[in-house]
């Protein structure tokens, strides 16, 4: 079974471009030129044919049937002309001193070749190795008196030799072609120069991407982005550069999300497996302990099922599962978490605005998530007796929430890091039961799956202010 063929390499094909442009440049317009050349002196040699015959005939039509001295009719012949005479018989005879080596037979041969030619008209014959251009003028009645001999004539035939024409044409034909050769050998070694050169970056990447690992290419890349390689290439390394900067990132991201998944999930199996092991080793003898032992582990797996649905929540989000969106009203929506928020901890001011209906089209469980994850983080980090405010301003083009805190704040340098997955505030990044990590993440994922936006602005000692913008419904639906 044949294999399969591989494609033309780019330089192949700019090089056969280059090298029909070269030809079409170098050679056809040239010999387009040679043949306009050429057309002309053959046009040149019939008009003066055709203007001679037009003067014999005229003035040999005006003194019809006469004698004519054949002084008189050189006179009206062009020098170098040769001139042919046809008598009554059929025969061709040479007048004048033009053509005299011309044999009976190539006299025959005019004779013949322009036996069809009527007036007005011209062609080329060829007579023996010359070309000729010929002309043919009816003179019925006359007769030619050369000296002591007289001729009675009944066509005059009229030639104009070619040679020096056919000779200046076919010195410009070998012009054309040598010319041409050189030119193409020029420009094919200056233009497989450029062409090689040119695409010298486009191989480095070829070859980098083939045989050196992403780093490398990475590197490869970044060295043609910032060289002067032109334009497009610097173009298309930038947009490489860019690429795998995205890709190694990515990469980073999955390497660090699995590390600290396997640490997250970690934790409570080791607990849950210590469990039982002091079980099956008979260290818990009374129904106490097993208690305590069953409640630990439902409290372990528990937490490891929250954390399997936020981690499945967030691939889901990543791979663009669209959510069941549903006209709704998010101030309302919001004013429910705020009560659930004050029912659990009382104790704390958390006050609530709204400045009128808040219409969004959205997944009426996963808005509750979102704000309930953004309230019970200002619940946690905002100490005891210091309020917390929700407001919520509804757009012409979008519906604004605010939620305030008025505790800690988060250092500039943590606020990059805050949607990262997995990710805490806490000092030296210590690990609580009740977090995961997770829980802003899943605000941005969801927020963005609404074509919306989540910002945090914090100052530390004075507080935080998440703000969630949604696109409105009535802006959404048009």
């Amino acid at each position: 079974m044949s294999g399969r063929r591989h494609p033309r390499t780019l330089r192949f094909r700019l090089g056969v471009a280059l090298g029909l442009l070269t030809v079409a440049i170098t050679l056809v317009a040239p010999l387009l030129s040679v043949l306009l050349v050429r057309d002309h002196l053959e046009e040149r040699a019939a008009e003066q044919l055709i203007s001679t015959s037009d003067r014999i005939g005229a003035a040999l039509s005006a003194v019809s049937p006469i004698q004519v001295p054949a002084q008189q009719v050189r006179a009206l012949l062009p020098s170098l002309a040769v001139f042919v005479v046809v008598d009554s018989t059929g025969q061709g005879l040479m007048l004048g001193s033009a053509g005299t080596d011309l044999t009976t037979g190539d006299l025959a041969t005019f004779v013949r070749e322009t036996d069809d030619l009527g007036p007005g008209r011209a062609e080329r014959i060829t007579v023996g190795s010359q070309v000729y251009a010929v002309a043919r003028v009816p003179t019925p009645g006359i007769i030619i008196v050369d000296g002591a001999s007289t001729v009675e004539v009944t066509d005059l035939i009229i030639g104009l030799e070619q040679r020096d024409n056919d000779l200046l044409v076919q010195r410009l034909l070998w012009y054309t072609v040598a010319g041409a050769c050189v030119s193409m050998i020029v420009v094919g070694g200056v233009g497989a120069y450029l062409l090689r050169r040119g695409l010298r970056p486009l191989e480095r990447m070829a070859g980098a991407t083939a045989t050196s690992t992403g780093g490398d290419m990475q590197t490869v890349v970044s060295h043609v982005a910032h060289s002067n390689s032109g334009a497009e290439i610097i173009a298309l390394a930038t947009a490489l550069e860019s690429a795998f900067a995205a890709r190694q990132d990515a990469e980073n991201r999955m390497r660090n999300f699995v590390a600290d998944a396997s640490h997250e999930l970690r934790a409570p199996v080791t607990t849950m497996s210590s469990w039982i092991d002091h079980y099956l080793q008979g260290g818990l003898t009374t129904a106490e302990d097993i208690d305590r032992m069953i409640a630990r582990l439902e409290a372990e797996t528990g937490r490891m099922r929250l954390l399997l649905d936020e981690m499945t929540l967030l691939t889901r989000s990543d791979a663009g599962v669209q959510y069941e969106l549903t006209e709704m009203d998010v101030g309302e929506l919001v004013h429910e978490v705020v009560a659930d928020a004050g029912v659990v901890t009382p104790e704390r001011e958390i006050s609530y605005w709204c400045s009128g209906p808040a219409r969004v089209l959205g997944d009426q469980h996963r808005l509750r998530q979102v704000f309930g994850n953004i309230v019970g983080n200002a619940q946690e980090h905002t100490p005891a007796g210091r309020p917390i405010g929700v407001r919520v301003t509804a757009g012409a083009a979008d519906v604004r929430v605010e939620i305030r805190d008025h505790g800690e704040g988060i250092p500039p340098e943590q606020l990059v890091h805050l949607f990262d997955r997995f990710w805490r505030a806490e000092p030296g990044g210590s690990r609580t039961q009740r977090h995961s990590g997770l829980g802003l993440a899943i605000v941005k994922a969801i927020v963005e799956a609404h074509d919306g936006t989540t910002t945090v602005t914090s100052e530390p000692g004075v507080g935080t202010v998440v703000t969630v913008i949604l696109p409105s419904a009535e802006n959404t639906v048009s």
